[in-house]
């Protein structure tokens, strides 16, 4: 096998290293970079709608309780209030004792909890919600996280393919291309654009 491995010494008896601590992280192949381009894109597109949904949402400030009481529903991961307004009195004791029947009434009724019926709540009633918006923000939150971590990768294959090509390396394989600089003689990838990072990297393939 002609040529020789980057990192050693072309003269010489000696085959001790040229550059130690170098980069031995292999590029991504053609198809993984491929699929990593659009990913940053779609990692930005995802991730903010993640970060609005795992807020949590109040949609309506909660008064403070008088003599009506409160009723809280939990459901899907998120909890809904409901109380008297500010309108309905302490005196109105008949409202407060039928909301309270009822309530308990429709809780042995139903199998899965939900909304309470407006009824018994109807005028005087409030609804608050809050809760997270997890079966939409989690997939959201997973699929921004791996595009993200296929950007990273991306951008470090990019810095060690630039690294070999500036110190005269072939950016797929790693060979040693100051003395082959047409084209690299162990993978057959072209080696023309060694010529184009800078007068360092020129000298070298015009010395070759």
């Amino acid at each position: 096998m002609t040529g020789r491995r980057a990192g050693f010494r072309h003269r010489g008896l000696l085959t001790r290293p040229a550059a130690a601590g170098r980069d031995t992280m292999r590029p991504m192949s053609r198809p993984a970079r491929q699929l990593a381009g659009p990913l940053p894109a779609l990692a930005l597109l995802c991730g903010v709608p993640a970060a609005v949904l795992l807020v949590p949402v109040l949609l309506e400030v909660e008064v403070p309780l008088n003599a009506a009481g409160t009723w809280s529903v939990s459901f899907w991961n998120a909890r809904v209030r409901v109380s008297n307004q500010p309108e309905a009195r302490a005196a109105e004791a008949a409202l407060h004792r039928y909301s309270r029947e009822y309530w308990a009434q429709w809780r042995r009724h139903q199998r899965e909890p939900g909304v309470p019926p407006p009824a018994p709540f109807a005028p005087p009633a409030r609804v608050g919600y809050r809760g997270w918006s997890a079966n939409l923000a989690l997939p959201i939150l997973i699929l921004a996280s791996l595009s993200l971590a296929c950007h990273l990768l991306h951008r470090r294959d990019r810095r060690v393919r630039r690294a070999r090509r500036v110190a005269g390396r072939c950016a797929a394989c790693d060979y040693d291309l100051r003395f082959s600089p047409e084209r690299c003689p162990e993978c057959g990838a072209p080696a023309v654009a060694l010529r184009e990072h800078g007068p360092g990297a020129s000298a070298r393939v015009s010395r070759a």
